[in-house]
């Protein structure tokens, strides 16, 4: 039990020692440079012809998901943001550039 305790007590401060640095606008140039590199694979996979892809019948929605999906991964794999942030970035790029609701100039044609 007493472990337990030390390894909970460890942890805390470890994520306190984080939040401290992303407050204190610690700027990270190597994170920075792989979260440019996923958004611009980002974008290179959602303007990607759909004939591109090799699925008959793909839609321009489905092709937006799996640019979405390889956006989570990178930024996943790359730990560019946070876990949390990139479940945010996630959501809101649904909403606003898939879902019904989305910008008229993101909408599908």
């Amino acid at each position: 039990m007493r472990t337990f305790a030390l390894r909970t007590i460890k942890n805390i401060e470890k994520m306190q020692e984080t939040v401290k640095k992303v407050l204190s606008g610690d700027f990270n140039r190597k994170k920075a440079l792989m979260f440019l590199l996923t958004a611009l694979l980002t974008i290179c996979v959602w303007n990607l012809p759909i004939s591109y892809f090799g699925i008959d019948g793909l839609t321009v929605v489905q092709q937006r998901v799996i640019a979405i999906f390889v956006m989570a991964v990178m930024l996943w794999l790359t730990e560019a943001i946070p876990a949390w942030a990139t479940s945010v970035v996630i959501i809101f790029v649904l909403l606003f550039g898939v879902s019904d609701s989305a910008f008229n100039i993101m909408q599908g044609s």
